[in-house]
């Protein structure tokens, strides 16, 4: 009856991303089965638990499954009942099950061969039986029915696995914290509540509105600790020694009336803010430690380059941005409220990128995983799912940076995914990201058609491609090139001579007469008398701008017709 953890992160390979190598997967420790038999009312007694015994489920072992050898005094396997199994030194690795039996079951087992493993036991005399020096076993009363501790145990199992696999789906799927911890409602007995460094709420659950108190952030209005409670806290010793804790840490009651159990959050050795366990409803227990431990190192892990009110940003923003980029009809107001929430400026340097795959087998977690990678490297700058791609809005003023600085921090992402981006210009002004989207497409159609082999095309590089498609939408190609450009093709076509090329060459030059001569491998004498003959034909003034102009996109237009 083990409980065998699918983790989502090690589907995506984001496990690798963290410089912590944190390992996701919660194990409750043998304290966490303990605090459940308290919360149940039966009496117990636990030896001393190493930290890093920790259980992904539970087994019945009985003796009749298992014989110990009188030379060896090594366990031989024997046949495991329906519930239950046998193991031997070779078996299933330490720490990993809780093993539930009778004190009769193991007293003639000798203490070495079960070093490493938990024990659930029912004694006669717990208190007789108890033996503080062994760790990882816990005593109870073998008056309680077998039946009735292996379901206790095993729903607590179940519980925390399934918490455990609902909040990281949430995390990969980029849910705001808030949904997040309404998953944990069932875990913590308590209020709990998640702050960022300037006490900002983000996210809470169980919260109780008849016994604790909120304030008002004045610029954004989002809820927040209350101002007397920050001042106190700080210029209290206790508390600002406490943010120096990288582990859950019991605040006294002094200041507020109720413990806290306090877990910070970290970004390096950078303070992120904290998750908090108010200890109004019920006591904490030892074992709320480890949990809240637990979801600590999942937020740190997923947002350890970002910024945690980032990722409490509500569906309703991507609905928001996705409008903005749409050109549909949005209201000023949300806009000019999620500005000052993210601390932009309407008329900061702003950019749009599109994001596409090509591959076939390019699967949701896949989408879900690049999602989170990219919203992880990029502080300032949001991405979301949108027609058919993904759609990212940078703010490069608020991060210092250019447009090539963040194609650049993207670039492993990009190739190691195979995907491709279109990237528009640059713009000041955040109610024109709808413009900004036209041009990361328009980039991204040209690029894919044209440029297949690169993974990221700049709209300024296909600017001209897109001029000259839109008008030739409505009349053809060679109807908009110069009457000047055909009178010298008609000529080259009747005479079979090159003036068109010569003349495109001296242009392209800039009309110097020495590069254009080595282009055209001809000396400067016959590229002198091939020029006067080309304004003899066709009574052009090379001398004005606008007719080199009009003449070098003659040229570019013919070229992509012959294309």
């Amino acid at each position: 009856m083990s409980n065998e953890i699918t983790d989502p992160i090690e589907k995506t390979g984001l496990s690798d991303s963290d410089p912590s190598r944190f390992q996701s997967g919660f194990r409750p420790p043998l304290q966490v089965v303990a605090d459940a038999l308290t919360l149940a009312g039966i009496e117990y007694l636990i030896s001393d638990t190493p930290d890093e015994l920790r259980l992904r489920g539970i087994r019945i072992f009985s003796a009749e499954t298992a014989t110990v050898s009188a030379s060896n005094h090594e366990y031989v396997s024997g046949t495991p009942d329906a519930y239950g199994t046998s193991f031997s030194k070779d078996s299933a690795p330490v720490s990993e099950y809780l093993y539930i039996c009778s004190e009769q079951d193991i007293k003639d087992i000798p203490d070495n061969l079960l070093a490493g493993r938990a024990f659930l036991l029912l004694c006669r005399d717990p208190n007789a039986s108890f033996r503080s020096s062994i760790p990882g076993r816990i005593y109870i009363r073998d008056t309680c029915r077998l039946s009735e501790i292996l379901s206790l145990v095993q729903d607590l199992f179940d519980r925390f696995h399934e918490w455990d696999l609902r909040i990281q789906e949430a995390f990969l799927l980029q849910t705001p914290l808030q949904e997040i911890f309404d998953l944990s409602q069932k875990i913590f007995r308590n209020p709990i509540f998640l702050h960022d460094r300037d006490f900002i709420i983000l996210a809470e659950c169980n919260y109780p509105e008849q016994k604790m108190k909120r304030g008002r952030d004045r610029r954004t209005g989002l809820p927040m600790v209350q101002m007397d409670l920050i001042n106190d806290f700080r210029t209290d010793p206790v508390y600002i020694e406490g943010l120096k804790e990288r582990k859950p840490v019991m605040y006294p009651s002094e200041q507020t009336g109720y413990q806290i159990l306090y877990r910070n959050i970290w970004q390096g050795d950078i303070y992120r803010g904290r998750i908090l366990d108010l200890e109004v409803d019920s006591r904490i227990l030892p074992g709320d430690f480890a949990v809240i431990d637990y979801l600590g190192k999942l937020l740190e892990h997923f947002l350890y380059s970002g910024d945690l009110r980032k990722f409490s940003i509500s569906d309703d923003t991507n609905d928001l941005m996705a409008r903005l980029c749409e050109k549909k009809e949005t209201d000023e107001q949300q806009i000019q409220s999620y500005l000052r929430y993210q601390n932009w400026k309407q008329d900061d340097r702003y950019v749009v990128m599109r994001i596409v795959t090509q591959q076939r087998d390019f699967n949701i977690i896949s989408s879900y995983a690049v999602l989170n990678q990219i919203n992880t490297i990029l502080a300032a700058g949001r991405a979301f799912f949108h027609q058919d791609g993904i759609t990212l809005v940078v703010n490069l003023s608020y991060a210092h940076e250019k447009t090539s600085d963040v194609v650049s921090r993207l670039a492993v992402l990009m190739r190691d995914s195979l995907l491709k981006i279109g990237v528009s210009s640059e713009i000041r002004d955040f109610f024109r990201l709808g413009t900004l989207f036209d041009q990361a497409n328009i980039a991204l159609n040209f690029g894919l058609s044209g440029d297949s082999m690169i993974w990221y095309y700049y709209f300024d590089q296909y600017m001209l491609d897109y001029m000259i498609r839109c008008s030739t939408e409505g009349m053809p190609a060679e109807m908009l090139c110069a009457d000047a450009l055909q009178k010298l093709l008609e000529y080259d076509r009747k005479n079979h001579t090159s003036l068109a090329h010569t003349l495109e060459a001296y242009l392209v030059h800039d009309r110097n007469v020495l590069q254009t001569s080595k282009e055209l491998y001809i000396h400067r004498s016959t590229l002198s008398y091939r020029l006067d003959k080309i304004r003899s034909l066709i009574s052009i003034n090379l001398d004005d701008p606008k007719e080199r102009i009009k003449l070098l996109l003659s040229y570019y237009m013919l070229g992509m017709l012959h294309e």
